[in-house]
């Protein structure tokens, strides 16, 4: 029955939302213009992977006026970067459910008129994305002619109306850095080399130092929580490296605490726990991990930090995705800092989160990951950091 209510609840808004944008439709009142907005309101570790593209927006808008949508999460790291001459964040939850919220982002997207609208994503999402591509005045709307990952063929098809140009796929679904120089490759730059994602460093005030002892960070939790590792196997790993090294705990939200506290509860030295979960904001994150020895996580934006900012990491992952976020592809240099994956290999990998098997806490390519795995991984990951600082020494 609760299903079904929140069934009806969505659609009621999904019709106060269309009922409203066709308002705002009716109204040109644009008061300024500028030469390229881009739709970027996806999660942290997208946008994440997302900053090696950004360099050739930069190359072809140099000097231009750019303005960027993101998502709320990741607008201090974007306020940061010179380049945009305004940055708005959106709030994905209140741009669904809020009628004042909605009113007011959609007036400052029409008081706009562009020269160019892109929207990168490959998975489009119908609400987000291309309703807002949808709202916006510009003489061309580029996007991905992308899947049907997070919308149906129903809807994309008609989504695909709001844009001038779709770029069309690539031949072979690729890992997410491809497909993303595969959309500038087809748009400003033939010759666009994918590289490494990089965030540069940001002096930050308060909780960020540089700590004596050597740490790591363990990021317990992931967006979607069946995909996250057991927090009690995690404190198994941290038990084979607390004389060597202090853990930072780091993460947001209810989840994330209840997850911190149960990790506190299976390590025989708390006290060589930082528990840091709500006490940072993004970009103290970002440098926390930028400083770290390395990173262990699941398949979430930690990982993509730690390549971004060429600190070691492993993500443990499941098959869902698998290919699509990580591993990063080969050809893409630095392996270093490419995250480590451990995986359960399964004949069912590239489900797209439709399980066959009952999904309860974890999914099962999760489950039968096993504490040796990860430590075997781990170990690989310690001898090879070793070697490298031996290699800069001498």
């Amino acid at each position: 029955m609760k299903h079904i209510i929140y069934r009806i609840y969505l659609k009621l808004h999904s019709w106060k939302n269309v009922i409203l944008d066709s308002y705002f439709t009716c109204f040109k009142n644009t008061i300024a213009s500028a030469d390229l907005f881009l739709i970027k309101v996806d999660a942290i570790g997208d946008f994440v992977i997302w900053q090696d593209s950004l360099r050739a927006y930069k190359k072809k808008y140099a000097g231009k006026k750019v303005i960027l949508l993101c998502n709320q999460v990741v607008l201090p790291i974007a306020l940061s970067d010179p380049f945009f001459f305004d940055v708005w964040g959106i709030d994905r939850r209140k741009f669904l459910f809020s009628f004042s919220y909605r009113c007011a982002l959609l007036k400052k997207i029409r008081s706009y008129s562009f020269n160019e609208v892109v929207s990168p994503v490959f998975s489009r999402e119908y609400a987000y994305s291309d309703r807002l591509v949808k709202m916006t005045i510009g003489t061309s709307k580029i996007g991905y002619n992308g899947d049907t990952s997070n919308i149906t063929l129903k809807k994309k098809q008609k989504s695909d109306r709001y844009y001038t140009a779709l770029i069309d796929n690539p031949i072979q679904f690729t890992s997410e850095l491809l497909i993303n120089a595969h959309f500038i490759q087809q748009t400003y730059d033939a010759d666009f080399v994918p590289c490494l994602p990089f965030l540069p460093e940001k002096k930050i005030n308060g909780i960020y130092l540089k700590r004596e002892n050597k740490y790591a960070v363990f990021s317990l939790s992931a967006s979607y929580a069946p995909r996250a590792w057991d927090v009690v196997s995690f404190a198994e790993i941290a038990k084979t490296i607390l004389r060597d090294y202090t853990i930072v705990l780091l993460g947001n939200g209810k989840s994330d605490r209840e997850k911190g506290d149960e990790f506190l509860a299976h390590v025989p030295n708390p006290e060589k726990i930082d528990n840091l979960i709500n006490k940072t904001t993004i970009q103290e994150t970002v440098e926390i991990i930028r400083n770290s020895e390395f990173v262990i996580g699941n398949d979430s934006s930690a990982v993509h930090i730690a390549a971004a900012t060429r600190t070691p990491s492993i993500c443990i992952a499941p098959g869902a995705h698998y290919n699509r976020f990580v591993p990063y592809p080969e050809e893409v240099a630095d392996h270093f800092y490419h995250p480590r994956v451990v995986v359960h290999q399964m004949p069912c990998f590239g489900c797209n989160y439709h399980c066959k098997f009952p999904v309860e806490k974890q999914l099962k390519c999760i489950q039968n990951i096993s504490v040796p795995m990860v430590a075997g991984k781990l170990t690989e990951l310690l001898n090879e950091i070793q070697k490298k600082e031996y290699e800069k020494k001498n």
